[in-house]
């Protein structure tokens, strides 16, 4: 399965850094998506940390990648936020028509 990626501006970044289950710290932002069935719709999404992973702040365009996620019986969607600057392998597959 291909992940959903949408472009995103960074709007707010919580202060507090919370910890996932696996142990990883992030932070959470409120963004609002600059493109796909999204436009104009602002979400919250995460931003894992790590010594090799770049600083957001508010402002920034940004990826925001979609996870759908059922706790309970009920789906809610989930965004990571990348920074990368490359396009994704997906995209360019359909544009290579492969």
């Amino acid at each position: 399965m291909t992940a959903k990626v949408y472009g995103a501006r960074i709007v707010s970044i919580l202060d507090e850094v919370k910890t996932k289950s696996n142990g990883k710290q992030y932070l959470t932002a409120t963004v609002e998506f600059t493109d796909g069935p999204l436009v104009g719709k602002t979400y919250f999404a995460q931003r894992t940390l790590g010594e090799n992973k770049a600083s957001i702040a508010v402002g920034q365009n940004v990826r925001a990648i979609l996870e759908i996620v059922e706790r309970d019986g009920v789906k809610r969607p989930f965004f990571e936020i990348s920074t990368s600057i490359v396009d994704d392998a997906a995209s360019l597959m359909a544009l290579l028509g492969a």
